[in-house]
């Protein structure tokens, strides 16, 4: 039994693969963040658009909420100073 006929299962499977790959490059994208110290004292991770967003320990041992904008044009290690990114 055939459930699409042949000439359209190529075309539709060649489709379906490069939404899977496209998928699969914008996910990694948005799920690569730059290296750095912050790291080590930094969770919740992630990177929106241009802007990299953490919970990051200060020194009281809080957790807090930071950003570090245009992280694309940052060429030195981003660090966590006392709760926030540099």
């Amino acid at each position: 039994m055939q459930i699409l006929p042949r000439r359209l299962a190529r075309p539709l499977l060649a489709g379906l693969a490069a939404i899977a790959l496209i998928a699969g490059v914008a996910i990694a994208q948005a799920q690569s963040v730059p290296p750095g110290s912050y790291l080590n004292s930094c969770t919740n991770v992630r990177v929106e658009g241009r802007t990299l967003k953490a919970l990051c320990r200060a020194a009281n041992g809080q957790q807090v909420p930071t950003e570090y904008g245009e992280i694309d044009n940052c060429r030195n290690d981003i660090v966590n100073e006392n709760g926030r990114l540099n």
